[in-house]
């Protein structure tokens, strides 16, 4: 079935000894719920997963979303998914240096860094725990 992508378990199978993976592929995210990750990081990791898969190793497949990425002056992180409420954790968005978490129900499931890309990787641990 399509449904923006291939719509897969979450072994990422859309039916059973088939699998797909990268940016075709949407799958059900144990913590996240369908979810779909177009970037080169997601691509790698989700083969390794669906490799397990075939050779007999059940795995679902739940990472924390991740890419980073460099535009102009700016080097922007982001953990998780953005979604839900956000708040301004740390730095100052005036000055273009800050982080944000982002939670939906009052958990939270993303950090987005804003030229603070440590600070952000250092709440990366409070994701999906």
């Amino acid at each position: 079935m399509l449904d923006n992508g291939i719509v897969c378990d979450a072994h990422c199978r859309p039916a059973e000894g088939v699998y797909a993976v990268g940016d075709v592929a949407r799958w059900h995210h144990d913590r996240l719920g369908p979810i779909r990750l177009e970037n080169r990081t997601n691509a790698t990791d989700q083969a390794a997963a669906v490799a397990d898969n075939i050779l007999g190793v059940e795995r679902a497949y739940a990472p924390v979303p991740f890419f980073w990425t460099d535009q102009f002056d700016a080097r922007i992180h982001r953990h998780g998914v953005s979604a839900g409420e956000m708040e301004v954790v740390d730095g100052d968005v005036e000055a273009r240096r800050f982080v944000t978490v982002h939670r939906r129900g009052g958990v939270p499931v993303g950090v987005l860094g804003w030229n603070m890309p440590k600070q952000a990787r250092q709440l990366r641990a409070r994701l999906l725990a």
